[in-house]
């Protein structure tokens, strides 16, 4: 049984997480997973949060916390696998940086089934941890020509763009107005904390891609209105993590919410280039993911 850290997880190469993460979405949509919404259980001043699933060779969870604030240097989490069918505890991951991978694995997944063949223009909105793995992720499965990067904050900003052009090995465009970054962008995806809409509708290209991370409810959330009724389909990684959410979802008792579908079904099938319109995508956190993200993370370390 094997430990591995943050440090060892940075190493890895991104591929094989990908394809597990891809492979999880694939299968739970046909039925062939645990994927349970996540289970909170409070202790009054934060929340521990676990996060359980697997398919038919691994089984595990992911716990984390609220006690700390995001990006404290407390913000621990635990990842562990076992072999289903032998009942061997195959490792585990401590520290944030899987559980942040694994998000953006899931954004990769959305980014490849979803946006324009031939995308060539990225606008990535937010500077923080999720944003930097989304970059990471979506740049492995796709190549583009333009990489833009919002955030209100200069120091935060130039300090991401500096980091991130030098681990991808190009230049980015970073800029302090968000009509500026997601203008024609092919795929816009938004990894920010704001609980308010950072653009309008009409400013997202015909055509384009749109990601928005994390359970977004009603009087909170970073996406128009206006853009997600406007959208020509919508995805999801975890139908049942919206569902458990009820009337708090943001898109609840809309019709756009009877619109939602499973990323899973549209892998193979769904064709960006031939169903014209802004595809909207969703990512929740589908259970399972991160121990198929831990699984992957051990083969390419052994």
């Amino acid at each position: 049984m094997r430990i591995l850290n943050d440090t060892e997880i940075d190493q890895l190469p991104l591929q094989p997480l990908i394809a597990a993460v891809r492979a999880h979405i694939i299968a739970d949509a046909k039925g062939e997973t645990v994927a349970p919404p996540r289970h909170i259980v409070g202790f009054g001043n934060g929340d521990l949060i676990f996060t359980i699933g697997g398919d038919q060779r691994l089984a595990g969870f992911r716990a984390s916390q609220t006690f700390a604030k995001p990006g404290h240097p407390a913000d621990d989490q635990v990842i562990a696998a076992w072999n289903r069918q032998t009942g061997e505890m195959l490792g585990l991951a401590i520290g944030n940086r899987l559980g942040a991978l694994r998000t953006g694995c899931i954004g990769a997944v959305a980014v490849d089934v979803m946006a324009p063949r031939h995308a060539k223009t990225l606008a990535i909105l937010g500077t923080g941890r999720q944003a930097e793995t989304q970059l990471l992720a979506v740049a492995t499965v796709r190549e583009f020509e333009e990489i833009r990067v919002f955030g209100r904050r200069e120091p935060a900003l130039t300090a991401f763009v500096e980091r991130l052009s030098a681990r991808l090995g190009r230049k980015l465009i970073a800029t302090t107005d968000p009509r500026v970054a997601v203008k024609e962008a092919e795929v816009v995806i938004f990894a920010t904390t704001s609980t308010n809409p950072v653009v309008e509708a009409e400013w997202i290209a015909p055509g384009a891609h749109v990601t928005t991370i994390g359970p977004k409810s009603v009087g909170a959330h970073e996406l128009p209105m206006a853009l997600a009724s406007g959208a020509r389909r919508i995805a999801t990684d975890s139908p049942q993590q919206i569902k458990v959410m009820g009337a708090e979802h943001m898109l609840f008792g809309s019709e756009t919410y009877a619109r939602i579908e499973h990323l899973g079904n549209l892998a193979g099938s769904f064709n960006a280039d031939a169903d014209r319109g802004i595809t909207l995508f969703l990512s929740i956190g589908l259970a399972g993911t991160e121990v198929a993200c831990l699984g992957a993370a051990l083969g390419a370390q052994a």
